[in-house]
């Protein structure tokens, strides 16, 4: 196994992942690292082609590189300097532990967030999706976002389905979108520039956090509403189950 950190490694034969991921992002593939307790990030699949590219082999070489292996040393560079920001970053951010060659290609090693019984960690997508978002989540995002607007962390794609609860300390990790992916980083050039754009994604993740909470809170109301309704159509007290006196 060769997994390489800080440029340095043991050079050895690719690692033999599992036939099927453990989980699906929206470009990269999540799978088990054999004899660890870590996982690996894989590419799920090239880019898509572009017409025009297609036309000229060497452009369309050059643009598969581009999105394959820009974006992937750019997310490597935020992992490094993020590591020198302390224990607040380091508590919201995914814990990178390196690089592996795999049979899939070169996959980035991550120490995996998880539910308490173990199961990979939900997103903030599926905590709204089940309703299993509350009050103690909600304190945890208000925390989530003051650090990252407050951080030096470049984001590139940051949503509700990159961002996990930790269970068991009840904290949001950001697992995706950071480093700049834009032809020109300028981000990565401007901090300012920087927290001005999460200034932004974090007012735009609150907001639909907040709406998607109401429309699924404003549901369930609705639901309950027609019941009742319903039941005292046909002589039932949904309250307290039993038949209306009278």
């Amino acid at each position: 196994m060769s997994i390489i950190v800080g440029g340095q490694g043991i050079l050895a034969s690719s690692v033999k992942l599992a036939d099927k991921p453990i989980a699906k992002g929206m470009s990269r593939e999540l799978y088990a690292l054999p004899g660890t307790d870590l996982i690996v990030k894989v590419q799920a699949k090239e880019p898509p082609p572009r017409r025009y590219f297609q036309r000229v082999k060497l452009l369309a070489a050059l643009r598969r590189f581009y999105k394959t292996m820009i974006p992937l040393r750019r997310e490597l560079h935020e992992y490094e300097r993020a590591s020198r920001e302390g224990m607040r970053t380091a508590r919201h951010l995914q814990r990178f532990a390196g690089l592996v060659q795999t049979d899939k290609g070169t996959g980035l090693v991550v120490q995996p967030v998880t539910q308490k019984n173990g199961s990979l960690a939900m997103t903030l997508d599926q905590t709204l999706e089940t309703g299993r978002y509350d009050a103690k989540t909600d304190v945890a995002l208000n925390e989530f976002l003051d650090w990252f607007v407050k951080s030096g962390v470049v984001a590139a794609d940051v949503h509700l389905k990159n961002i996990v609860l930790d269970e068991k300390s009840n904290t949001l990790v950001l697992i995706d979108g950071i480093g700049d992916k834009t032809f020109l980083p300028v981000r990565a050039w401007f901090p300012r520039l920087n927290t001005t754009y999460k200034k932004r994604l974090a007012q735009a993740i609150y907001t639909e956090v907040a709406f998607r909470f109401l429309r699924g809170s404003l549901g369930k109301q609705t639901i309950v509403l027609f019941l009742m309704f319903a039941g005292t159509l046909f002589g039932i007290d949904i309250l307290d189950g039993h038949l209306i006196d009278g």
